[in-house]
């Protein structure tokens, strides 16, 4: 009896978990979690991006890396600047977290070109596009995002995006719907030279769209998304338009609804500026699938990228990304049109070149030396810690990027049907808030070189 009294009393002041950590076992088991600095978030958001959960067993030969991992899934929600796990010996795991500011109520400014370097050869304030928005990262503390738009100037738009990522138990469903109402008073109506030329009207809209976009998501474990996307979109030109390029639009006005599936596998350590990981996504985009109007205009493409990062030595990192898309359409439109040049579709070095292709391949390849390791600055007259704890890391790198596109049926354009290339250094500032500022020099297949200006990740 006595026996059986010291064992009810043992294990209820030293339950499993703690016991099997402090009798020299290899592993843990979970006992309790505990969530600090999500004062606007639920606690199930970061419960979701956790790799393990209450009465789990943790080998400790593994416990760093799954921590790291989850460190890593909770800043990729673009919810929180930092987030730091931390155990004790006897299975109580402590979740830090600092959330960023989520409300950003504010004017709208943007440039109408491709990028910031096509704008810099002649920057000028027609081709700006300004107003007013509000946008919520974080509505309802449950990583939904609402935004509204009111922009005028060189475009004019007014439209609400809505998303909420997680609407059932089990936090894979979610949802989200767009919808705007777009004019402009000039437009790109075909390119020459591999550049965009363009048409003003001071008084007529020569390109309208009204264009709402509903659909689901689904997210399996950390990694592994899907999205399916059924919209429907009317676009308006005028006979003016029509007359300087009979291939900008089939019609005047169309009407159309289309389909467009995303498949995403993402193993990235952090995706605002990855060094370790890998990703992979497709897309298979029916655009025009149901031509609502007499006139039928289709868009139909399959799109896909595969992208690998590892460090070679302390350091030093190795990172390459391959792009490639195939068009089934046969009748090229430029109102529907696919480039290489648009987005980040591009050969460093050929900032200033449009490419129309129907079929492209594009690799981009970096070797990245770490100039100094991601560090906390504090702003010491910023008092909230959203804006005051400022990470900042620095990166020198060397790039070799290729393609090789082939031109629409009929439409001729030199630089299809031949591989490209371009090479440079550039140097890369990355920090909070998902931004990346990046200078490079870069010279191109035909040796003209520039300086260039990016804010984003190259792959």
């Amino acid at each position: 009896m006595k026996i059986k009294i010291i064992i009810i009393f043992f294990l209820f002041c030293f339950p499993p978990g703690k016991i099997l950590a402090q009798d020299g076992i290899d592993y843990f088991i979970v006992d309790s979690i505990s969530l600090e600095g999500n004062k606007q978030t639920k606690d199930h958001i970061l419960y979701r991006e956790l790799l393990f959960s209450e009465g789990d067993t943790i080998f400790f030969s593994d416990t760093a890396n799954v921590f790291n991992q989850s460190e890593e899934n909770l800043v990729n929600t673009s919810l929180f600047n930092f987030a730091s796990i931390q155990s004790d010996t006897l299975g109580s795991i402590t979740v830090s977290v600092t959330e960023r500011w989520y409300i950003w109520p504010g004017v709208y400014w943007t440039i109408e070109e491709r990028n910031f370097n096509v704008w810099l050869r002649n920057p000028t304030l027609e081709k700006v596009t300004y107003g007013l928005y509000f946008e919520h990262e974080n509505f309802r503390g449950r990583k939904e995002n609402l935004k509204l738009l009111f922009k005028t100037g060189y475009n004019q738009l007014a439209g609400f995006a809505f998303q909420a990522p997680y609407v059932n138990k089990s936090r894979k469903l979610g949802l989200f719907v767009v919808s705007s109402v777009s004019g402009s008073h000039a437009i790109n109506y075909k390119i020459s030279d591999h550049e965009f030329v363009s048409v003003k009207s001071d008084t007529a809209y020569l390109f309208s769209s009204i264009r709402t976009d509903a659909g689901l998501t689904w997210r399996e474990g950390i990694h592994q998304s899907h999205k399916l996307t059924v919209g429907f979109n009317n676009l308006k030109t005028v006979s003016g338009v029509l007359s300087l390029n009979p291939s900008f639009m089939p019609a005047e006005n169309l009407s159309m609804l289309s389909l467009n599936y995303q498949f995403r596998l993402d193993y990235r350590n952090y995706r605002s500026y990855p060094l370790k990981g890998w990703y992979f996504d497709v897309e298979f985009n029916l655009g025009g699938l149901i031509g609502i109007s007499e006139e039928k205009m289709q868009n139909y493409f399959l799109k896909s990228s595969t992208d690998k990062y590892f460090q070679i030595v302390p350091r030093l990192y190795w990172a390459s990304g391959m792009t490639f898309l195939t068009r089934f359409d046969k009748v090229f439109y430029y109102a529907e049109m696919t480039a290489m040049g648009l987005n980040n579709d591009y050969v460093r070095g050929y900032e200033y070149y449009l490419i129309p292709s129907r079929h492209f391949l594009l690799q981009k390849n970096n070797l990245k030396l770490e100039v100094f390791k991601p560090r906390i600055f504090r702003l010491p007259w910023i008092k909230a810690d959203k804006f005051a704890k400022v990470p900042v890391s620095l990166y020198m790198n060397l790039f070799f990027d290729y393609a090789h596109s082939w031109a629409y049926p009929g439409v001729f354009d030199e630089f299809n049907d031949q591989w490209q290339y371009g090479y440079g250094i550039g140097l890369d500032l990355v920090t909070y808030y998902d931004k990346v500022f990046r200078l490079e020099y870069s010279i191109n297949r035909f040796n003209e070189n520039g300086v260039f200006l990016h804010f984003t990740a190259p792959i």
